[in-house]
C-alpha cells in the first residue's frame, strides 16, 4: 500500500465576506510557509465551494472557498508507504494550515480528512483472460 495525497476540508457556515476576515491570517500563512496567493475572480452567482482564494506552495495546495477550506496535500515519498506515519503527518499538516484560520472563519460545521490509498496490482501482461474475467464473473 502506498499514500500518494490526502485532503483535508473544513466546512463552515457560508459567508461572502470570508476572503475579509481570513485575510490576514491567509497572508501570514503564506509568508511563514513561502507561498503564494492566487484570488480568482468569480462571478456573483458561482456556486460557494467554488475556490476564490488558493495558497500554492511546494506540495500543498490550499483552496479557500466561501464554505470551507480544502487542503491538498502531498505525501512524502519516505513515509508513503507507513500509514501511521501519513495520519501523523496529514494530522500535523492539518493543524499547521488550518490552525491560524479556524478562529477567522464563520461558525465552523466539519472537517474530514481523506486520503488516496495505492494498492499494488499484478501486472495485466501476466495474467490470461481467463484470470482477468474470473473477479467479474464469479
Amino acid at each position: 500500500m502506498n499514500v500518494q495525497n490526502a485532503q483535508i476540508v473544513t466546512a463552515f457556515e457560508a459567508d461572502t465576506a470570508v476572503l475579509l476576515s481570513c485575510g490576514p491570517a491567509l497572508k501570514e500563512l503564506s509568508e511563514k510557509l513561502h507561498g503564494k496567493i492566487h484570488f480568482i475572480n468569480a462571478p456573483d452567482n458561482a456556486p460557494p465551494g467554488l475556490p476564490r482564494a488558493v495558497l500554492q506552495l511546494d506540495d500543498i495546495i490550499l483552496n479557500i472557498s466561501l464554505d470551507r477550506v480544502q487542503a491538498l496535500i502531498g505525501i512524502p515519498p519516505h513515509i508513503s508507504d507507513d500509514i501511521n506515519q501519513v495520519l501523523d503527518f496529514t494530522r500535523q499538516m492539518a493543524l499547521r494550515l488550518l490552525g491560524p484560520l479556524v478562529p477567522v472563519l464563520p461558525p465552523y460545521l466539519w472537517t474530514g480528512i481523506v486520503i488516496e490509498l495505492m494498492f499494488p496490482q499484478i501486472p495485466v501482461s501476466s495474467l490470461s483472460a481467463n484470470q482477468l474475467v474470473t473477479p467479474i464473473f464469479d
